[in-house]
């Protein structure tokens, strides 16, 4: 964690602050303002204890924007909750980066967001198991599929996409990709890959190649099958039966471990059991959660009645 200092001034509420948006776990000053002096913050692990009062900082403005770090709270430790949290928030404000690391200028937008020198965005309430108190913390939309497969789908999605279905690299959101088709979403993909290093669009943050491959092995129309949430998701569940031996794992013919590795040869924010991504160092990615979190929730997950 590498900071210089960043704390949180607490300001009586004004009638001109839009309202916190967020079932909050914790009581929050709606309209506290943030007063950043210039640094930066890393996601952990480790977590060491003279870096507490930072990111507990950084978690109060988070959750005064709007934005749940997790049912532990605020609890100093930039995890992977902390890390949905700000991802969502870069995501929504066009701040440049994924959510392992904040800047002074990421910092200083969520100071005016939550001063309410900028207005707030509209954010979908979370719901269902990435509610704030669920076992998933922030999340911007759940998956559209329901039981353990779609907490495997909001598994990945949260160090990808913060939820986003239309999420496009580098955390952007490009809402016209869930109305096209995948034809014309691939041609979209071409000129963005160009232009940015990575072809990586929605909430499973498939690139270009990888979606052609798995999307031929459909057999859908590509002509005229819209990239919509509904077909996002059937996209992923069938790479994870066809790649990664979902079915397998979920009967218990794999441990979790090993598909923990299977998924983390796909998705860079998903860490080996070595705790590390497979893609770190390529570009700016990084594991976004530890691995012994990951593990803990795919048991989780495989043990739901």
């Amino acid at each position: 964690m590498r900071y210089r200092e960043f704390r949180i001034v607490e300001t009586a509420p004004t009638d001109d602050v839009v309202g916190n948006k967020m079932d909050r776990d914790n009581d929050i000053a709606p309209n506290a303002s943030t007063e950043v002096v210039a640094q930066e913050l890393a996601a952990g692990p480790p977590y060491p204890a003279e870096d507490t009062e930072a990111v507990k900082a950084l978690q109060t403005a988070l959750q005064s924007a709007g934005y749940s770090v997790g049912s532990t709270g605020i609890d100093g430790k930039y995890g992977p909750r902390t890390t949905a949290a700000v991802r969502a928030f870069k995501n929504d404000y066009s701040v440049d980066g994924n959510g392992l690391s904040i800047d002074a200028t990421g910092l200083d937008k969520l100071s005016k967001v939550v001063d309410g020198s900028i207005p707030r965005v509209e954010t979908p309430a979370p719901t269902g198991a990435s509610a704030p108190g669920g076992e998933l913390g922030q999340m911007a939309q759940d998956s559209v599929t329901q039981g353990k497969v779609g907490e495997v789908l909001d598994l990945i999605a949260g160090p990808e996409s913060a939820g986003r279905y239309d999420a496009v690299y580098p955390s952007r959101r490009r809402p016209q990709i869930l109305d096209m088709t995948i034809d014309e979403l691939v041609q979209d993909m071409r000129a963005r890959g160009r232009a940015s290093g990575s072809s990586a669009s929605g909430r499973y943050q498939y690139i270009r190649t990888t979606l052609v491959d798995v999307v031929s092995g459909m057999g859908l129309d590509t002509a005229t099958t819209k990239f919509d949430p509904e077909t996002q998701d059937k996209i992923a569940i069938y790479h994870l039966r066809r790649n990664h031996g979902l079915d397998n794992w979920l009967e218990g013919r794999m441990s979790d471990g090993d598909f923990l590795n299977r998924l983390a040869g796909t998705w860079a924010g998903i860490p080996q059991t070595n705790g590390r991504s497979r893609y770190a160092g390529v570009l700016d990615n990084a594991a976004g959660m530890g691995a012994n979190d990951a593990l803990s929730q795919l048991d989780r997950i495989k043990n739901i009645a």
